[in-house]
């Protein structure tokens, strides 16, 4: 009930499966040349014109510069696993490691509202 007083229907998943699928396909198509569930900033750049249906491949360096922080942030989130090193997010290093299910399903949720904030879709 709102301050309507008027019953509100129940709040949709924001993350549903088929956006996880999507985003998970894209992940394993981006990291192909490899295969190792490690993604590097070219992998990412694959990754993310796949998520925008092509849009980010059209930016402009200026434009995207966000992508290239959004990597930055999630690469660096290494340093929390001590089985990362602390080098794991510094220049040619720097990578997003996604093993678990868990992994993939945060890193989707986190790009995705990332690439909405930036208005690619």
């Amino acid at each position: 009930v709102n301050e309507f007083n008027v019953e509100q229907p129940p709040q949709a998943e924001i993350y549903d499966e088929v956006s996880f699928r999507r985003c998970q396909d894209h992940l394993d198509i981006a990291d192909a040349p490899t295969s190792d569930k490690v993604i590097s900033i070219d992998e990412f750049r694959v990754f993310i014109d796949l998520q925008t249906d092509g849009i980010a491949g059209n930016l402009t360096p200026k434009q995207s510069l966000p992508i290239v922080m959004a990597f930055n942030s999630v690469a660096c989130r290494c340093n929390r696993n001590p089985f990362e090193g602390s080098k794991c997010c510094i220049k040619d290093n720097a990578h997003i490691t996604i093993r678990k299910e868990e992994d993939t399903k945060s890193f989707c949720r986190d790009m995705d509202h990332a690439i909405l904030v930036l208005n690619l879709f």
